[in-house]
């Protein structure tokens, strides 16, 4: 069976590149058992470019080969690449898809209106490459040359020609895995250096002496890197959000790390790396310098910037799935959820002389989630004839905080921990009171009671998952939620908690709620014994609960 290799070098650009990879492609075809053919003669004529000279495989195909490669002159081919003949039958055209990484579909929809052919059974985002074919005597009739050159405004030379003869002649294809066309265009998708494939393509540069430099020094790679050739990803991830939003991504970040990528490059972003220094990656606050050939990069801040929020609203989706989606495009088992947080011996020693049996924390936010101060006045001074209180929260911002309001015989702490400290008092302490907010996520790392309030998030968004579940140690004391009046609507780009006119007092619980759901909690373990005294009012006779505080 008469066999061979195709390839076009014409012009100075092309035969400067050729002569790194011919070595290369000459080993392959000898490798396959097959003819190397070069076309170099471009005469013009009807043909636009070179790239049309493909067509020039009908006639090879008629007499002189059954089976035919075709490869552009600008691939590198690794000295270990399996034999394509024997990868891709008779009667399959092996071709790469190039719309699975890049947006081409414009380029056939203009087709379906310049040739007013429908393309039937497209599927829409089918875009192949033909800089790499695996092609057969049944396929000739592809590159049969037309009467007439079409001329298409996304063309890509003979590219989408091509793509419209295969797709509207419902030719048999088998899709060849991206190793077998490796080009720039995607690095971002794949982090993974370009020398972990098998044909390097090196498409889209179009500076000679650049990607000459390049092609040496990726064959000196290849040398030192045989016979193994093994690479593992560059993984780059921007955790972004609020303090909450970023500890929902380290259940993700740790199953990548640990299941996924143990020995992968990684470099966390976050304005909390405190939060991920357990994890074995290197993590900051600053962007890094990376110098590698292909970095895979994943965001998983909610704003609308990145895509994923096109598809999923994280206002109605937990912060832990939202960001598993983003960094795994997947959602992890509930026992997997629960976030990590390493408590550092400075951290309890920070808050060793605090002692509390509830911690309430009096979030300031979006308007729905901030809540009176006369509301949260009434909800500890109703604790405090039980327990001991304090107050956690820190300022960040103008539009995140912690409201600031005077408390007396409470442990004031708002502005005063450290994030460290925050997470130790937060371990230590019985009980958790707070609204939509941070502390809420963190509390997910600990043993504790968590009473929390929310008013616009559904509570199966918000709590965390502990021991496989989201009711351990853990309730919601719910009001009204803002979706109950303004609900989500499935044709809904946008949905915000800070657009519509509310008053936050009509989705609010009343304050004896929440301190009932507190008394009914118990007591401390071990009890306390607290040198105050504590209030003499039973919490039995205003929250009407059959509860003592002694």
């Amino acid at each position: 069976m008469n066999k061979a290799i195709v390839t076009i070098v014409v012009g100075d650009h092309t035969n400067a590149i050729f002569a790194e990879t011919k070595p290369y492609i000459e080993v392959y075809a000898d490798k396959v058992g097959a003819d190397l053919i070069v076309l170099e003669k471009f005469e013009g004529g009807d043909l636009p470019s070179p790239h049309w000279m493909k067509l020039a495989i009908h006639e090879f195909l008629h007499k002189d080969y059954f089976r035919l490669i075709y490869m552009d002159a600008d691939i590198l081919i690794r000295p270990d690449t399996p034999d394509l003949f024997e990868m891709v039958k008779e009667d399959e055209l092996g071709i790469f898809n190039e719309g699975t990484f890049v947006p081409r579909a414009i380029a056939l929809h203009e087709v379906k209106v310049r040739m007013k052919n429908p393309l039937e059974g497209w599927d829409g985002l089918t875009y192949y490459n033909t800089g790499v074919m695996v092609i057969s005597r049944p396929h000739r009739w592809i590159f049969k040359p037309p009467e007439r050159i079409p001329k298409f405004q996304y063309a890509f030379a003979e590219q989408t020609y091509l793509n419209y003869k295969i797709i509207s002649g419902k030719a048999k294809v088998k899709e060849l895995p991206y190793q077998f066309n490796r080009m720039g265009i995607m690095n971002k998708w794949l982090g993974v250096s370009r020398l972990d494939s098998y044909f390097v393509h090196y498409a889209g540069e179009y500076d000679t002496k650049k990607v000459v430099n390049t092609i040496k020094k990726d064959k000196e790679r290849w040398l030192s890197d045989a016979p193994e050739y093994h690479y593992e990803p560059c993984i780059y991830v921007t955790v972004g959000g609020g303090l909450g939003d970023q500890l929902c991504a380290e259940p993700a970040l740790r199953y990548l790390r640990e299941k996924i990528h143990p020995k992968a490059e990684m470099f966390v972003l976050t304005n909390y790396p405190r939060l991920f220094r357990h994890l074995n990656l290197e993590v900051g606050d600053k962007m890094p310098e990376i110098f590698r050939d292909a970095i895979f990069e994943i965001k998983t801040h909610p704003s609308t910037t990145t895509q994923l929020r096109k598809y999923v609203s994280h206002l109605f989706t937990h912060g832990v799935d939202y960001n598993s989606i983003a960094i795994l495009k997947r959602t992890l088992p509930s026992e997997l959820k629960t976030p990590r947080i390493e408590i550092a011996v400075e951290d309890r020693e920070e808050v060793k002389d605090y002692d509390v049996d509830v911690i309430v924390h009096p979030g300031r936010g979006w308007p729905i989630n901030t809540f009176p101060i006369e509301w949260w006045r009434e909800v500890i001074l109703g604790l405090q004839r039980c327990f001991k209180v304090g107050i956690i929260g820190k300022n960040v911002n103008d539009e995140h905080g912690v409201l600031n309001f005077p408390m007396d015989d409470v442990l004031d702490l708002r502005d005063k921990l450290s994030l460290g400290g925050l997470l130790a008092m937060i371990e230590k302490t019985w009980c958790l009171v707070t609204n939509d907010s941070a502390p809420v996520h963190l509390a997910g790392a600990f043993d504790n009671n968590i009473i929390l309030i929310p008013t616009s998030k559904h509570p199966d968004h918000l709590l965390p998952y502990r021991n496989g579940k989201q009711d351990y140690k853990a309730k919601a004391v719910v009001g009204k939620l803002l979706e109950d009046d303004f609900p989500m609507y499935a044709n809904t780009f946008e949905w915000s908690t800070t657009t519509h006119k509310i008053d936050v007092r009509d989705y609010l619980p009343s304050e004896e709620e929440v301190i009932k759901e507190v008394m009914k909690l118990g007591v401390p373990a071990p009890k306390l014994d607290y040198s105050r005294k504590r209030r003499d009012t039973n919490l039995s006779q205003s929250c009407g609960l059959n509860v003592s505080c002694e």
